[in-house]
């Protein structure tokens, strides 16, 4: 591998790194040294088990989270992405397994930390959006009680103040009435009003690190435009680092300060989103961009 670096200003640089290995292609990322990472993960692979042989997924995933900064990856279905935040956030299944690499959450190693400590670690510093809310939601419980749930164990609050709390987080996901809202069970819900209960759980702890695991796939293009004004507000006003997943670089354009493009398990490119957008590098990432519709 060769490499340089170019500086940027007194505050930044540029590290381009290029790579003659198969699938691998050009890498680009921006760092301040200024500031401190809230996530990173260095050098990450994951192996899943069939037939009792383990096979790897992902290779040489690197990604560093700033706070207040959201990270996209892209790619297509079956490139790793969701699988890649899955580790990050430790959420495998039995079959699946870390075999190399490390995951720092704000300077802690939680690579093999313990179920149990990372049980605290979900509850208040990590939290994760999925595809589909309604799995996410309790259908037999009202949806203001299932946010005030939450809040009144991890806090310790009583039940007055966490449904006090709760409300306040319905109504900074712009729900309209949000006590009447509270009373509704999911199934009364639409996906989007759904997917904005789930996220006012996540953000009612304040988290260091959400994962956006394609949250708008499912909604119209109205409400996706609403939702991605939500999250990018809630990470501007807490300051939580975020990585969004999706396979729509439109979404990206509109959300993400930086991208990772994701091929076959590989981060094939990685750069500004400007930057990625006027000059792609990677025949994947130029392929990509083609396949965004231009009106």
């Amino acid at each position: 591998m060769t490499s340089g670096t170019l500086t940027q200003s007194p505050s930044s640089f540029i590290t381009i790194s290029a790579s003659r290995r198969l699938r691998t292609g050009w890498k680009c990322s921006l760092t301040n040294p200024i500031d401190t990472p809230v996530l990173e993960v260095q050098n990450l692979h994951v192996s899943y088990l069939a037939n009792r042989t383990w096979y790897e997924a992902i290779q040489d995933f690197e990604i560093t989270v700033y706070p207040g900064q959201i990270y996209g990856v892209v790619g297509e279905s079956g490139s790793g992405k969701s699988t890649a935040i899955k580790a990050i956030i430790r959420y495998l299944g039995k079959d699946g397994k870390i075999s190399d690499g490390q995951i720092l959450l704000d300077g802690e190693n939680i690579t093999h930390k313990p179920r149990r400590q990372m049980k605290r670690v979900w509850a208040t510093r990590m939290h994760m959006l999925p595809q589909n809310p309604f799995v996410a939601l309790n259908p037999s419980i009202r949806v203001g009680e299932q946010v005030a749930e939450t809040i009144r164990i991890r806090d310790g609050l009583s039940r007055r103040k966490a449904r006090d709390k709760a409300i306040s987080m319905l109504e900074q996901v712009r729900l309209a009435d949000a006590k009447e809202v509270s009373r509704r069970y999911p199934h009364e819900l639409s996906g989007g009003m759904q997917q904005r209960i789930v996220l006012a759980m996540a953000f009612s702890a304040s988290p260091q690190v959400l994962m956006l695991d394609e949250p708008t796939t499912s909604l119209d293009v109205t409400t996706e435009a609403t939702m991605l004004d939500i999250v990018r507000e809630l990470i501007q006003t807490t300051q939580a680092g975020a990585i969004y997943v999706t396979h729509d670089l439109g979404v990206v354009a509109k959300l993400c300060e930086r991208v990772a493009v994701m091929y076959a398990g590989e981060i094939v490119e990685d750069a500004a989103v400007q930057d990625l957008y006027a000059h792609p590098l990677h025949p994947y990432t130029i392929g990509l961009i083609a396949c965004v519709p231009r009106l």
